[in-house]
């Protein structure tokens, strides 16, 4: 796919050029260019059944990542402005793909603000971002990877906070507002701190008009779900690069 401002040329100097902001599985880097700065996130090469999968049968990050942006945008949802995606493959499958969309230069995570000592405002936050989330809900928009590192936020003049959302490939969008259950799910991923998993409940109570003991209950269910559903998940990592280590020869040097 290509844009105006050459998504194709980003790409093609991705491993040599640019700012690196995150690296890791996926790695993101910043690009200035004509005046905008843009992020690329190149996404972590799939293993053989998701590259065949996202090649023949489902859609790759890179490109449900663009299509979600497009959506939220439609929805009056923020969320940087989608560039374009480029995908590389062969006849076996998806092999690396890319997303390009604006680099926000104002904003910070959700995540720093609540880890913060020095945020006088943090009950404000807390109060916008839990009104933001009901309207996410409100608008059938299920937004599956909702921690706190997924959300930025801006302040606006007015002390209005302006919140986008990131790392958008995992997103379901239905006809109808969400569920109860689905809305607590989606709730349970932002902390385990029970004050905060207090103030919380109390404010989305006020939307949605039920009981805040029954919210609480609801969200701790689905937060120790989650802990665990993550603890089986590294298991399963240490397990497997144990297990490669008995197949991997170290190497010797010889003089």
């Amino acid at each position: 796919m290509q844009t105006e401002v050459g998504i194709q040329h980003l790409i093609e100097m991705f491993p040599y050029e640019g700012t690196l902001i995150q690296a890791g599985r996926n790695s993101i880097k910043k690009f200035d260019i004509d005046g905008k700065s843009i992020s690329v996130k190149s996404f972590k090469k799939p293993h053989l059944i998701n590259s065949f999968a996202y090649k023949y049968i489902r859609k790759s990050k890179a490109r449900r990542s663009f299509e979600n942006a497009e959506k939220l945008l439609s929805l009056g949802i923020n969320t940087p402005k989608p560039i374009g995606y480029k995908e590389f493959s062969n006849l076996f499958g998806i092999k690396r793909s890319y997303y390009a969309c604006e680099h926000l230069t104002t904003t910070v995570t959700l995540r720093e603000v609540l880890a913060s000592s020095e945020c006088p405002n943090k009950e404000e936050v807390l109060q916008q971002y839990t009104a933001f989330m009901f309207e996410l809900h409100q608008k059938g928009i299920e937004f599956i990877d909702s921690t706190p590192g997924n959300i930025l936020l801006e302040k606006m003049s007015n002390g209005i906070y302006k919140f986008y959302l990131v790392d958008l490939n995992r997103m379901k969008f239905h006809n109808s507002p969400l569920s109860f259950f689905d809305r607590m799910k989606n709730l349970s991923k932002l902390t385990e701190e029970t004050p905060i998993m207090h103030q919380i409940e109390k404010i989305y109570a006020k939307y949605y008009k039920q009981d805040t003991k029954h919210i609480y209950q609801t969200i701790l269910y689905y937060r120790s779900r989650y802990n665990v559903k993550i603890f089986h998940k590294q298991y399963f990592k240490y397990q497997l690069s144990e297990l490669k280590k008995l197949f991997i020869k170290p190497h010797l040097c010889q003089k």
